[in-house]
């Protein structure tokens, strides 16, 4: 279990490190998207199924554990979807009411706040429901035209807007916080953790392998596509969940974590810098 856990909180990239990154190289738009939702979608995933397992190992239901998850994050991930989906509708015709509203964005982020702590309540998943709910609004006027709804709203500029505002200081504060939490007092763990980190970029070029069969723009960008793997927040997060919980080798778990998410964010920078200053254009099939 705790490898599984371990397993789970460094399985996801940041994108608070990587889409800053990516969107200073020069690779192709399908590189920038692909390394963009991949760092998206799978902090919501890595943090549910960090927290489950989390809770079975406190639980101390030795033998069920298998079943226990698979459960326990089904149930998270369907109250996350279903009232992220029906909350989302339900705020997007609402902001055709507020459309000329000047806080509309504000009175936004209140209910996203309030419902995460609803959904959290009954045994949800906050950040699916937070996810699920931002895809509905931000792709407003492709859902009405689907649903055939004729008086929608775009609010990609306003989400957009506000969004501007808010992130430099979220990304300056997960910075701050990391440099707070390395401590490396313990020289073993370290150098465990960088050969965790080689491992893991060893992995992820086999993965990028299998993604780029049969797209020549990502096999002849698999270099960046490898060495983008930065973890981040998520990590960072659960590191302090993880230790708040107390459970056995609790301790083992920062200072081996803090180095994989040092080593991992250097990896993705100088890959970035040394492969991202020209794009490889894939070779012309059709040049005689």
């Amino acid at each position: 279990m705790d490898s599984l856990l371990l397993g789970t909180i460094v399985g996801g990239t940041s994108s608070a490190i990587v889409i800053p990154l990516i969107t200073r190289a020069r690779v192709p738009d399908q590189v920038k998207s692909l390394l963009s939702m991949e760092s998206v979608l799978n902090s919501p995933v890595i943090i549910v199924m960090a927290l489950v397992i989390l809770e079975v190992i406190c639980s101390g239901k030795a033998g069920v554990e298998v079943s226990v998850v698979a459960q326990a994050i089904g149930i998270q991930f369907a109250l996350g979807l279903a009232s992220g989906t029906v909350v989302g509708f339900f705020w997007l015709w609402m902001l055709t009411i507020l459309e000329k509203e000047s806080y509309s964005d504000i009175l936004t982020l209140a209910i996203v706040f309030l419902f995460y702590f609803f959904v959290e309540t009954i045994d949800g998943s906050g950040v699916i429901f937070a996810l699920v709910f931002g895809l509905i609004l931000g792709n407003g006027v492709s859902v009405a035209r689907l649903l055939r709804i004729k008086r929608t709203v775009e609010t990609t500029a306003i989400m957009r807007r506000f969004h501007s505002q808010i992130y430099f200081f979220i990304k300056t504060f997960f910075f701050i916080y990391l440099g707070l939490m390395i401590t490396f007092s313990n020289p073993t763990l370290v150098v465990i953790g960088i050969i965790l980190s080689i491992i893991l970029l060893f992995t992820r070029y086999i993965a990028v392998i299998f993604t780029s069969i049969g797209n020549r723009s990502l096999l002849s960008n698999m270099g960046i596509l490898t060495t983008t793997l930065a973890r981040g927040e998520a990590a960072a997060v659960l590191v302090q969940i993880v230790i708040a919980a107390n459970i056995h080798n609790a301790s083992v778990y920062p200072d081996l974590i803090m180095a994989i998410l040092v080593t991992t964010v250097i990896t993705s920078a100088v890959g970035i810098l040394i492969l991202g200053r020209e794009s490889p254009q894939p070779e012309n099939i059709y040049k005689t």
